[in-house]
């Protein structure tokens, strides 16, 4: 009941707010992009943000769907999702907080629900990092509260994808991806040293990646983007062809691993695999629409 007061009161403000303030210039960019998101013709915008967020395009043909066939006012119907995701936000503090210090758990959703930096960002502002930031705080929610099993970790890794897919902020929290193993440095071994070889050589090559178009005046953004993403599967394949390799070499290292590892490992590949589901469906539908 004390969720349902706390979704109550932050859907009933967010609302008023965001019906009576018009909202930035955010907004307007939201509303002149309503024609292409419906005719299919953001392929003409390839440098925008609604390009480079895979879900977003999506979200504003369902804002334009709204402004359509609804007589609400065009700029609320840029908002009311964002609106929906942040009083969802304030039910899921509350979760939180309630799986922690449960005498707390009423005053912190109610601190989020009135919070006047969140009534800004997405009621006056109109901005939707309510949405990745929900998705990004259910993952946590669903890999911390719950009984590990396999289909917990692929939701984790679902959830974690639809967030910064999104927005990318949650991908400033990719070291926490993976639940640490309290002697993992111990029990991997002489692995232990490869995979710190395999991260060292990624990040050298996409450094050096980058210098060399930084110092190069000819490239465009563009460009820059799509080679990154080029080199970026390439250089995730050879990892894991090296992997594979490796592998072998050591005559299938995985059985000299202790039960509860090899399960621990398997939760964390799951975890990647849902992530990974994620970005190829979002990516095969922007194809398939034409971007």
């Amino acid at each position: 009941m004390q969720a349902l007061y706390i979704f109550s009161a932050a859907l009933l403000v967010r609302i008023l707010l965001g019906y009576i303030f018009y909202g930035s210039i955010d907004v307007s960019a939201y509303i002149g992009i309503t024609e292409h998101a419906l005719n299919g013709t953001l392929v003409q915008h390839p440098g925008s943000i609604w390009c480079s967020n895979p879900l977003i395009p999506f979200y504003l043909w369902l804002c334009s769907f709204l402004s359509i066939k609804t007589q609400l006012p065009v700029a609320f119907c840029f908002k009311i999702i964002p609106i929906i995701f942040d009083s969802l936000l304030a039910v899921l503090v509350y979760d939180f907080v309630k799986k922690l210090r449960p005498q707390q758990a009423l005053y912190a959703g109610l601190l989020y629900a009135f919070s006047p930096i969140a009534l800004i960002i997405t009621c006056i502002h109109g901005q939707w990092d309510a949405m990745p930031l929900l998705f990004f705080l259910l993952a946590l929610f669903v890999r911390d509260c719950y009984q590990d099993s396999f289909k917990k970790y692929f939701v984790y890794g679902t959830l974690f994808a639809f967030s910064f897919l999104l927005k990318p902020i949650a991908l400033i929290f990719i070291p926490f991806f993976f639940v640490p193993w309290p002697s993992l440095k111990q029990t991997l071994g002489r692995w232990w040293g490869y995979l710190l070889a395999c991260i060292v050589t990624k990040l050298a090559l996409l450094a050096g990646f980058f210098a060399f178009f930084k110092l190069n005046k000819t490239y465009s953004i563009d460009m820059l983007f799509d080679v990154t993403y080029l080199c970026e599967a390439f250089i995730g394949l050879a990892l894991l062809v090296g992997v594979l390799v490796l592998i072998v070499v050591q005559r299938k290292p995985w059985k000299r691993f202790s039960v509860d590892f090899q399960k621990y490992l398997g939760y964390q590949f799951i975890a990647l695999a849902g992530t990974a589901t994620v970005v190829a469906v979002c990516f095969v539908a922007l194809g398939w629409y034409g971007l």
